[in-house]
């Protein structure tokens, strides 16, 4: 890839040439702490095709309306800062808790975002994300341990049915994510917009948007090997690069 991301306060960019949209990107626990590493191959190929990246760590703790927040500041700062062409369109691109925050982002300010895409939706509670807190809660001292999210995942939904204001929003799922729980989301959303509403159900797992790091440089004169190894690498990301056909799709 080779892209050169520029470090923009808590905030990560990338700037191709003669950028065709804005995509604001929040990614899930843990792999969203280095987005700019861990979607590195997603997000540099939407850049390829044309996309400004805007991205931030998310690093999770219990206050979920407090991480949307800093990241929508962190994004206006960007804008603000870089002075990023205002008439091009944004969109809001998640992958599991990183899609509530774009949910919360969307309830929370008066965001003008052209859509949301949200790639794996999870909502869990913080004893299904966290199953062996509950065993903590029996040892003294420990016993006050937080016992859930805020919002919790029953208040996400009920905050989303009555404030989230982005009309157009597309919805991924992959056929093996057990993490998934995006129905629960189509239910609120077919009733709030459903002409803005697309579903895909894709190949992939909840990993799928993390992608794998495969180098293969080909020699100045291509050879049979290299196409072999061009074959396996298109092999190996057949699943992302399907996902970020759909994405690409769903941008235009």
């Amino acid at each position: 890839m080779g892209e050169q991301w520029l470090e923009w306060g808590q905030s990560q960019v990338l700037i191709p040439p003669a950028p065709r949209g804005i995509i604001h990107f929040l990614g899930g626990a843990f792999a969203g702490a280095l987005p700019q590493w861990s979607y590195r191959q997603l997000l540099e190929g939407l850049a390829q095709r044309g996309y400004i990246i805007v991205t931030q760590s998310v690093i999770p703790n219990l206050d979920h309306r407090g991480l949307a927040a800093q990241a929508y500041r962190q994004f206006q700062e960007v804008m603000q800062g870089l002075t990023l062409p205002s008439e091009l369109p944004v969109y809001g691109l998640g992958h599991s808790l990183g899609c509530k925050l774009h949910l919360l982002i969307g309830c929370l300010f008066p965001v003008e975002r052209a859509g949301h895409i949200l790639m794996s939706y999870n909502n869990f509670g913080l004893q299904r994300a966290l199953p062996w807190l509950e065993n903590l809660r029996h040892v003294p001292v420990l016993d006050q341990l937080p016992v859930e999210f805020s919002p919790s995942p029953k208040e996400t939904l009920d905050f989303i049915q009555r404030r989230y204001r982005v009309a157009k929003n597309v919805l991924i799922r992959f056929s093996h994510d057990r993490l998934d729980e995006t129905p629960q989301l189509v239910e609120i959303l077919q009733q709030k917009f459903p002409e803005g509403l697309r579903v895909h159900y894709l190949p992939g797992n909840h990993s799928t948007p993390l992608g794998l790091e495969v180098n293969w440089e080909p020699a100045r004169a291509f050879s049979p090997l290299d196409a072999l190894g061009q074959w396996c690498k298109e092999w190996v990301y057949r699943d992302l690069l399907t996902l970020e056909r759909v994405i690409a799709g769903s941008l235009a």
